[in-house]
């Protein structure tokens, strides 16, 4: 896994023995950042974080700050030690639990939220639902799902785009109000 622009162009984010993950694939990546284009000052909110490498990405490209949201420890270990690394420790905040058990944040809203929930356990819509109607997301603001082609999603909200990449399909959200 790698950071494909910005400051930390080329730098790359090692694995974990024993953990798995499916972390954005560089072409998705890529993807996902020339559909969204400036992230400057945005401030990123990621579920589901992984290795974050969604947020590193941001971050690279200017982001202001990024809030990194995941249940296991040893991830969050892992995200810690990449923010020493890349010497960003005073732009992101780790937050190590369940997005659905009393998620609060110091800061009221993001201007990008990014959820890339497991594949095969059924979370989108409940995760749509959840961020759509949390107020975690400002005005104008966008949040962007990555889901398994053949989950079926139920919710009262429409994406702006979808885009399909082998069997993940991207879906992008505007906060209008």
């Amino acid at each position: 896994m790698r950071i494909i622009s910005g400051k930390f162009k080329n730098r790359k984010i090692n694995s974990i023995d024993g953990v798995k993950t499916r972390p954005l694939c560089n072409n998705i990546q890529e993807a996902l950042f020339n559909i969204l284009r400036d992230v400057e000052d945005v401030d990123v909110l990621e579920l589901y974080a992984g290795f974050g490498l969604f947020s590193w990405e941001a971050i690279s490209r200017g982001a202001k700050s990024s809030v990194f949201v995941e249940k296991s420890r040893k991830m969050v270990e892992k995200i810690k030690k990449t923010g020493e690394a890349l010497d960003v420790l005073n732009q992101i905040t780790v937050v190590q639990k369940d997005i659905f058990k009393g998620l609060t944040f110091e800061k009221e809203s993001f201007n990008l939220i990014f959820a890339d929930p497991p594949f095969y356990l059924d979370l989108c819509s409940k995760t749509i639902e959840l961020v759509m109607n949390s107020g975690w997301l400002k005005k104008n603001g966008i949040f962007v799902i990555r889901h398994y082609e053949k989950e079926n999603i139920i919710s009262d909200f429409s994406p702006i785009l979808e885009k399909i990449y082998s069997e993940s399909v991207i879906k992008f959200y505007k906060k209008s109000s």
